[in-house]
C-alpha cells in the first residue's frame, strides 16, 4: 500500500516500506512520528492526550507510564510500545499501516554467522534481512613428520591414498606393503629405507581392524620392531644397517579409511598428515593444490526449519514397505515388525555440531552404537548408518529430530527446504590472514575473500587464482637480495604488493620473497629458492613448475576488488526465501562462510 496522507508517509517510513522524505512535523503527533522515522532529532512537545502518551513512549521521549488501552488505535499503539506485535485485524488504511509498524517493533534485526546458521526465535514467513556468503581456500600443509611412504594418489588393488587417510578394502589377514614384500625370512623381501635412520620412532594406526607393522632384517635375522594394534601407538628402535618390511595387516574384513603414521613425534588421528618425503610441503617436490569452496561451479543454500531430519526421504524404504508413515502433523508413526533386514537407514551430515533426539527407538552408529539422544561434532561430511530398534510396533508415534547446535530444541516436524543456487564458475576463494580481513570465522580466523552479498546485490571478487604464463618480459636476480628472482609480465591480474599474503602451490609465501619462498607484487612475482641457483637454473625450474602435471598456481589478493551485480533471477529467488517460526536453519553445501540477518522476535 502506497502512502497518501502525511501520517501515512510517517508510518510507512517507520515500518520500513518507504525510504523517501517525510513532511516537516507540525503537530505534536507529527513530531513523535518524525522522531520514530529518524527524520527529526530535536526537542519534542510534552504529551497531553492519551494517544500522545503512547506515541511519545514509542518515540523514546517519554519514560513514564502509559494508560491502559481502550480504543482500537490505543490497542495498536500499546502493542507497538510493548513490542508484542499482536493487534486487531486492520480495517482502515491507518490500521493497515499500524500493523506494519507493530510488526517492525515486535522484532529486533539480528545477524548470525556460521554454517549452518541457526536463526532462533525467528518470526515466521518473513524474508531474510541479509545473506552473505564468504569464500575460503584451503591447502594441505605438512611438517614432514609422516614417514610411512604411501603417496597421495597412489592406487592399487584394495588401496587408494587420500590426503586425509588411506582407503582400504580387503579380507582378513590381507597385508598391504609400503616397503618390502612378503617373505619373513628372506633378505630379498626387505628394502633399504633411508628415512628410517638409526633412532626411535612411533608407529600408529587409528583403526583396531588394521594394524601397522615394521619388521627389520638385522645381522641375518628378521626382527619385528613393533606393531600398532587396536588403535594404540607403539615406539620402535631402528639401528644402522636395518632393512625393512613395512605393511598394514587387516585383522578382519575391512572397508574404510585408516590414518596410519610412522613419526618421530607421538602420532594421533588429529595430527595425521600425508606423506611428503619427510619434508615440509607445499614444496617443489610435493606441490599442494589450492582448493576453494564452490569450485565445482555452484553453491546450494537451503533454508529449513529447526528439524533437519527429513523422515520422508531417510525412511523411504520403510515407508514403501508399509512399516511406517508420516502423519498430518509430521510425526513418524511405526506400524510393523522391524528386524535386521528392514530396520536400516542412512543420514549424511555436513561439518558442524548437531543435537539428535528421538528416544531409544532410534539408533546411530557413530564411533559406537548409540541411541539418537546425543550430540555429534563433525569435522567432515559423514554418512552414518542408523537403524530402528528391533520389535513389533502398533501405531507407535515417534519424533526423531536433528537440530544444529549443542542444545536440543523442542520437537517440530521437518519443514520443506527452500533452495537458492549460487553459480560460482571460479569458486569462492579466500586467503587466511592475521589482520585486515573482510570476514572473521567462528574460530576467530580472518579472511580476505570473495563474497556474495544479496542485500547489496553484488558479487565482490577480492582474490584471484592464476597460473603464470611461460613467457615473461623480464627475469632478473634482485640486486638487494641474492638468489631472489623477479619475474615480470607473466601475470594477467594485478595484485597487491609483496607484503600481502598469497598462497602458492609449489611453496610458501615469504614477505617480498626476502626469505626463501614466493611473493606477488602487481603483475610481478618473486621466486627465492632455498638452494643457490643460477639465473638459467631458476628459469628452468619455473618453466618446469608451469608445465608440470600440477602447474604452478598462485592465489593472490587483487590490487582492486571487482564488483559484479547479481542477476535479477538470483535476487528474486533470494527475496522469495521465507523464515520459519520459531527456528530457521540456513545452510550451504560448500562449507562457505556465511552471515544471515533476520527478524528475531523480542
Amino acid at each position: 500500500m502506497e502512502p497518501i496522507t502525511r501520517e501515512e508517509y510517517y508510518l510507512a517510513k517507520i515500518a520500513g516500506t518507504y525510504e523517501g522524505n517525510t513532511p516537516e512535523p507540525v503537530t505534536i503527533e507529527e513530531y513523535y512520528l518524525a522522531t520514530m522515522a529518524g527524520d527529526y532529532s530535536g526537542n519534542t512537545p510534552q504529551p497531553v492526550t492519551r494517544l500522545q502518551y503512547y506515541m511519545a513512549k514509542v518515540a523514546g521521549v517519554w519514560g513514564g507510564s502509559i494508560p491502559a488501552p481502550v480504543t482500537r488505535l490505543e490497542y495498536y499503539w500499546a502493542a507497538i510500545a510493548s513490542g508484542e506485535g499482536k493487534v486487531f485485524p486492520p480495517v482502515t488504511r491507518e490500521e493497515h499501516f499500524l500493523v506494519l509498524v507493530a510488526d517492525a517493533y515486535s522484532v529486533v534485526l539480528t545477524v548470525v554467522t556460521g554454517n549452518p546458521a541457526l536463526l532462533e526465535n525467528s518470526k515466521g514467513n518473513r524474508g531474510l534481512e541479509s545473506l552473505t556468503l564468504y569464500g575460503k581456500s584451503t591447502q594441505v600443509s605438512t611438517t614432514g613428520a609422516q614417514l610411512l611412504p604411501f603417496e597421495v594418489g597412489e592406487k592399487r588393488e584394495g588401496l587408494e591414498v587420500f590426503k586425509d587417510g588411506i582407503a582400504i578394502s580387503g579380507a582378513r589377514k590381507n597385508d598391504i606393503y609400503a616397503v618390502g614384500r612378503s617373505g619373513m625370512g628372506n633378505e630379498s623381501s626387505y628394502d633399504d629405507f633411508p628415512l628410517l635412520a638409526s633412532g626411535e620412532y612411533y608407529i600408529y594406526s587409528d583403526s583396531a581392524s588394521v594394524n601397522l607393522f615394521v619388521v627389520a632384517f638385522r645381522n641375518g635375522i628378521n626382527i619385528t620392531l613393533g606393531g600398532s594394534m587396536k588403535g594404540v601407538a607403539t615406539k620402535i628402535k631402528v639401528m644402522d644397517g636395518d632393512k625393512f618390511r613395512i605393511f598394514l595387516r587387516l585383522e578382519e574384513d575391512f572397508n574404510g579409511k585408516v590414518k596410519a603414521m610412522i613419526s618421530k613425534t607421538q602420532p594421533t588421528a588429529s595430527n595425521y598428515e600425508p606423506y611428503t618425503g619427510g619434508k615440509p610441503s607445499p614444496s617443489q617436490e610435493y606441490p599442494q593444490e589450492i582448493e576453494s569452496v564452490g569450485q565445482d561451479g555452484e553453491i546450494e543454500v537451503k533454508t529449513l526449519g529447526a528439524n533437519l531430519f527429513d523422515a520422508s526421504t531417510a525412511l523411504k524404504t520403510q515407508i514403501d514397505a508399509g512399516l511406517l508413515h508420516i502423519n498430518d502433523s509430521g510425526e513418524v508413526v511405526l506400524n510393523g515388525t522391524f528386524g535386521t533386514n528392514n530396520r536400516n537407514f542412512y543420514i549424511t551430515l555436513k561439518p558442524g555440531v548437531y543435537c539428535l533426539t528421538g528416544g531409544a527407538i532410534w539408533h546411530i552408529i557413530a564411533s559406537k552404537d548409540s541411541v539418537f539422544d546425543r550430540i555429534l561434532t563433525i569435522d567432515e561430511e559423514t554418512t552414518y548408518h542408523c537403524y530402528i530398534s528391533n520389535g513389533t510396533y502398533n501405531e507407535v508415534v515417534s519424533n526423531p529430530m536433528i537440530n544444529a547446535g549443542s542444545t536440543a530444541l523442542p520437537y517440530e516436524p521437518y519443514k520443506p527446504a527452500q533452495t537458492l543456487i549460487i553459480p560460482t564458475p571460479n569458486g569462492l576463494s579466500g586467503i587466511p590472514v592475521s589482520s585486515g580481513g573482510n570476514y572473521t570465522d567462528a574460530d576467530g580466523q580472518q579472511w580476505v575473500c570473495d563474497e556474495v552479498d544479496f542485500k547489496k546485490g553484488v558479487y565482490v571478487q577480492r582474490v584471484a587464482t592464476e597460473t603464470p604464463k611461460a613467457k615473461w618480459k623480464n627475469f632478473e636476480e634482485t640486486a638487494d637480495v641474492p638468489n631472489r628472482y623477479c619475474i615480470s609480465g607473466a601475470l594477467v591480474n594485478r595484485y597487491r604488493d609483496g607484503s600481502t599474503k598469497c598462497l602458492i602451490s609449489h611453496g610458501i609465501y615469504a614477505n617480498w620473497g626476502i626469505a626463501p619462498g614466493w611473493a606477488l607484487n602487481s603483475t610481478t612475482f618473486y621466486y627465492h629458492p632455498k638452494e643457490d641457483v643460477t639465473k638459467e637454473e631458476a628459469k628452468e625450474q619455473i618453466l618446469g613448475f608451469i608445465n608440470s602435471a600440477n602447474p604452478l598456481t598462485f592465489l593472490g589478493q587483487l590490487e582492486t576488488p571487482i564488483e559484479k551485480p547479481l542477476t535479477t533471477e538470483q535476487l528474486a529467488t533470494y527475496k522469495a526465501l521465507r523464515t520459519y517460526s520459531p527456528t530457521t536453519t540456513v545452510a550451504n553445501d560448500a562449507e562457505a562462510g556465511m552471515s544471515v540477518g533476520y527478524a528475531k522476535m523480542k
